[in-house]
């Protein structure tokens, strides 16, 4: 049976026996705290290129720093671009 611990956030962290050898883990799930803890030590050690080359795969790495090399010599133009797409997004979802 699994225990859960109790009050605020903690309140969806359970433990049993049976399930991951008792170490905490998301209630319903097999995701340990530990591992959640320990891949987001990776990603934080990760750089932003490396983030991007994974959510892109089709892009190259010279293709981003490219990408970053034009946004340093072009920041008010990208910057503005950014902030009428997120604008446009926050509008549609009836933000605005």
């Amino acid at each position: 049976m699994a225990s859960r611990s109790k009050g605020g956030i903690n309140r969806v962290i359970v433990r049993s026996e049976e399930t991951c050898g008792g170490r905490p883990r998301i209630a319903g799930t097999r995701i340990t705290v530990d591992h959640l803890v320990a891949y987001r030590e990776i990603l934080l050690k990760e750089s932003m290129t490396e983030r991007l080359l994974r959510a892109y795969p089709h892009l190259t790495e010279g293709q981003i720093k490219a990408a970053f090399a034009y946004y340093d010599k072009h920041k008010e133009e990208i910057d503005s671009l950014v902030e009428q797409a997120r604008a446009a997004a926050d509008e549609g979802e009836g933000r605005a």
